[in-house]
Order: structure tokens, then sequence, then C-alpha cells
């Protein structure tokens, strides 16, 4: 039985459309989006749906289900992991659900502990979102620009790299910063000019071009919606006494 049901499946691969797959894989990603964002209502109501347009895990229909368990709280638990929940947490929850669904006999019922695992998932991170809190993606995402700044940076490139989608990537930053990402990224040049221009003797050009602005027009418009101050007035108004008397002393 489990040969024939073994071939059954490798002849499946072999013939099935490539969409269905891919409608598949897609699904899944909303229903993780979902657990990242909180959204307890909606990554139940995507698992529900989801139950029935995916290919059997197992010939016998109670070890399908228990399978299916098994693989949505365990993917749902990374995925509130990287929504700001601590792992130690994710997995203890992980852990009881599995378990609890691993026990029933019947398919409804470990359906039944496998939504409350994801609502509970879910939950968690609602709250940690709530305490202000921003998630592993995002602070992953900061820590790219700040080591990046000087390049060219694509929000494609860094969503691929977090294994998430670039619209998730671009919501979760907006949701958690206030900001979106291209704002942020400016932000973070501009903080790395001011910088120079009080601690280095560097030609505004240059400062511009060594943060990656393209212009240094650009630039300067920029950094006065910031700070109020052209490049130039920012930097003689924030010279600091000690700058100033090195500066005497090597004339």
């Amino acid at each position: 039985m489990q040969e024939q049901y073994a071939e059954q499946v490798k002849y499946d691969l072999e013939t099935e459309d490539e969409d269905y797959y891919r409608h598949t894989y897609q699904e899944e990603h909303r229903i993780l989006d979902m657990v990242r964002l909180g959204n307890v209502e909606e990554a139940v109501r995507l698992s529900n749906e989801m139950d029935f347009h995916v290919t059997r895990l197992a010939a016998n229909e109670l070890t399908h289900w228990r399978n299916m368990l098994i693989v949505g709280i365990t993917l749902c638990t990374r995925a509130a992991i990287e929504g700001g929940v601590k792992p130690y947490v994710a997995y203890k929850i992980s852990d009881y659900y599995i378990i609890k669904g691993s026990e029933c006999r019947e398919p409804a019922r470990i359906l039944e502990w496998r939504n409350q695992a994801i609502g509970e998932l879910a939950g968690k991170v609602r709250e940690v979102r709530k305490k202000g809190h921003t998630s592993v993606h995002i602070e992953q995402c900061k820590d790219y620009i700040e080591q990046h700044y000087r390049e060219k940076i694509y929000l494609d490139y860094i969503a691929e790299n977090l294994g998430i989608s670039s619209c998730y990537l671009s919501r979760l930053f907006k949701k958690e910063t206030g900001m979106c990402l291209q704002d942020y990224i400016i932000e973070v040049r501009l903080r790395r000019a001011a910088h120079l221009l009080v601690y280095s003797e560097e030609p505004i050009p240059k400062i511009a071009a060594y943060v990656n602005f393209p212009s240094q027009s650009y630039f300067g418009k920029m950094f006065k919606e910031k700070t109020g101050r052209t490049p130039r007035q920012y930097r003689e108004e924030n010279k600091t006494p000690e700058f100033i008397e090195k500066k005497l002393q090597a004339l």
C-alpha cells in the first residue's frame, strides 16, 4: 500500500502542472506573512482554506492530517520567531500542540489543535508588536543598511536574503518603523554625512558621493529638509572646539 502510494506521488510530481505547486507555495507564504504580522484571524482562515488544496502527505488519512499538523505548526513557529517572539516561547507552544494533535484519532480534532497553535503563535507576535519591539526581519534589514549605505540598496535583494517577499518586507518596515524603507536609507546616509561634516575636512561634494547621493544638489536638498540647515551651515555651526583648536594649531 505504501509503495503504491509512493509511486502515485512520484507520478503526480512528474505530471502535475507547475502552476499548482507555485500556487501552493504562494498560499503558504501568505499564511506565514499573517503569522509574522500577528494577524490571528487571517492566519487561521488561510490555513483552513489551504487544507484541502495540498497534496496528500500520507496514504493513511489520519497520518496525513497529523503530518499536516506538524508541518503547519513548524512553519508557523519559525514565522512567529521571525515576527519577534522569543524562540523558547515559540517552541514551547509548538511542542505542546504537536503532542496534543499527535494523540488525536479524529482529523477534525487534529485541525482544531493545529488552528489553536497558529492562533496562539500569531497572538504572541501581536503582543510583541503592541509593545513596540521590531521583528527580527526589520532588525536584520536595518543592520544590512547600516553596513551597506555606501552602496546601491535594493529591496528585492534584502527580501530575498531574509527569505520573505519584497511586498511583505516593505509593508512590515513601514508598519514597524513608521517610514518607508527608502526614507530610512536616506536618513542613515544623512546621519553619516552629518558626522563627516563635523569631524572631517572632506569637501562637501566628496562627502555627498561617499554616502552615495547621486549629486551634491540632491544631497544639499535632502540635508536641509532633514536638519533645516545647508551642509555648509551645519558644518560651521557644529564644529567642536577641540576640532577647531587642532585646525588652528596645524596652521
